[in-house]
């Protein structure tokens, strides 16, 4: 085996896309229209708020931190941005200006318990979600809202690259799933490329280490937490723009979902590893392993305990590809 096809067969998104090709050749043998672009452009679309809520789960994830509150925050952040704009008026880039607000100021939060009593992250993520959450069941004047802003729901229909079909049938890729490419590509630009991202890398690797090296480790778990916190607030923007009402209890059961598909994407629980890439195929392939439970035959209830063997699979592999060889 040549050796750039070795280096390539070693890497965990390369199994990933195999699992896609293999899954979508079995679907379209079911289904011929599996395989179009209208299905891809969907796939896009739907998995739009789990994607950006992955890319900041990535991030604690690499630092070595386990965060477990940012349904909660994308909850919080979803309605009280909604119930502003209803009340206040205003615009796209001022919904996502105060979500942006919302999410970073409580990802701070997060962060300045964790690094000023030093506890571990998902006990501080986990009190840090109900209390959040808590808050927002009992303040609210009501759990649901029933309507979003106009330019909200014109949001979640418009499209930026549109694609005729025969017979005058519209397909395209949405602006939501626009937005969350972009988040992606952003969160990737700053892994590979800027300093912060090699900081989040290194105190995942090692605290220790890290300090060694001189990289502040608080300044870069507050950092990394209100970066979390502001993808989550993006990502309650999608989705209300996706379902075109305000639903806290939608958005904070995504939370097994989007660790799963972190995790399948090949970020280590101890830290140090992981890439957006790999996090995109793992929402992609929870994606349509979910969306395609119904035309394989098997019930929909069996959601949770596909997305928990998902996990356990995905640890364990993840385990015995790092043992080295004997």
């Amino acid at each position: 085996m040549q050796p750039h096809i070795s280096r390539l067969a070693r890497r965990h998104e390369f199994y990933l896309i195999l699992i896609v090709v293999v899954f979508a050749v079995f679907m379209t043998i079911l289904d011929p229209a599996f395989l179009s672009l209208e299905r891809l452009f969907d796939l896009l679309h739907s998995s739009s708020t789990i994607g950006v809520l992955a890319a900041g789960v990535l991030l604690v994830m690499i630092s070595g931190g386990i965060d477990v509150s940012f349904s909660a925050i994308a909850a919080v952040s979803m309605y009280v941005t909604v119930f502003l704009l209803n009340a206040l008026g205003g615009s796209m880039v001022i919904a996502f200006l105060i979500v942006c607000l919302i999410g970073g100021v409580l990802g701070l939060v997060n962060a300045g318990v964790i690094s000023y009593f030093n506890i571990p992250t998902l006990i501080v993520t986990l009190a840090t979600s109900n209390i959040f959450y808590g808050l927002l069941l009992q303040l609210a004047p009501r759990a649901h809202i029933t309507s979003v802003p106009p330019f909200l729901a014109a949001f979640g229909k418009s499209y930026v690259i549109v694609v005729a079909k025969s017979g005058g049938k519209i397909i395209g890729l949405s602006a939501i799933a626009f937005t969350m490419m972009a988040a992606l590509v952003l969160v990737a630009i700053m892994l590979r490329y800027l300093s912060v991202g090699r900081n989040v890398f290194a105190i995942g690797g090692g605290r220790e280490a890290a300090k060694r090296e001189g990289i502040s480790v608080w300044k870069t778990q507050f950092f990394v937490y209100c970066a979390a916190g502001i993808l989550a607030g993006v990502a309650a923007v999608l989705n209300a723009s996706l379902i075109r009402y305000v639903n806290p209890f939608n958005v904070y059961g995504l939370t097994l979902d989007v660790i799963a598909a972190v995790v399948l994407g090949g970020a280590r629980l101890t830290g140090g590893a992981g890439t957006v890439l790999g996090t995109f195929l793992g929402v992609a392939i929870l994606f349509l392993i979910k969306n395609n439970l119904i035309l394989m035959g098997v019930p929909s209830t069996w959601d949770s305990l596909i997305v928990g063997l998902i996990i356990v699979a995905s640890v364990t592999i993840t385990v015995f590809r790092k043992r080295p060889a004997l």
